[in-house]
């Protein structure tokens, strides 16, 4: 009975650990100008072409001029959003937005290798 209890206390305490260093990981492709997401030390990422994020916080903030934007995570998920320029037309203007898609996998390394680019980050980041 106490090598039982001392087993489950062990797969506990190991499974804890593995989770708790776990990191998520966000796949960006950006296709318009560069933008900015601040650490939790205050410092900046820039993130441009196929940047790559590993971290075990649990909210990315997106820095715009003075305003901030927070994203919650996913622990231990992969997610891939496309940023890209997008048209928009009247009868009397032509407007152009930065577009925000989070897609499959499989979309986003097709997107890659449609746009010519290398299947592996540019940029790599880990906080």
């Amino acid at each position: 009975m106490k090598n039982l209890f001392l087993t489950f206390s062990i797969l506990i305490f190991t499974s804890t650990i593995c989770l708790a260093q776990t990191k998520t990981r966000i796949h960006f492709l950006n296709k318009t100008s560069p933008f900015f997401i601040q650490k939790t030390d205050k410092s900046l990422i820039k993130i441009k072409l196929y940047s790559l994020i590993e971290s075990s916080s649990d909210s990315l903030t997106f820095v715009d001029k003075s305003q901030y934007y927070v994203l919650p995570l996913e622990k231990n998920k992969d997610s891939y959003f496309i940023i890209h320029r997008s048209l928009q037309s009247s009868a009397t203007f032509i407007d152009s937005f930065s577009k925000v898609e989070e897609v499959s996998e499989t979309v986003f390394i097709l997107t890659l290798l449609a746009n010519k680019m290398q299947a592996t980050p540019n940029f790599s980041y880990t906080y």
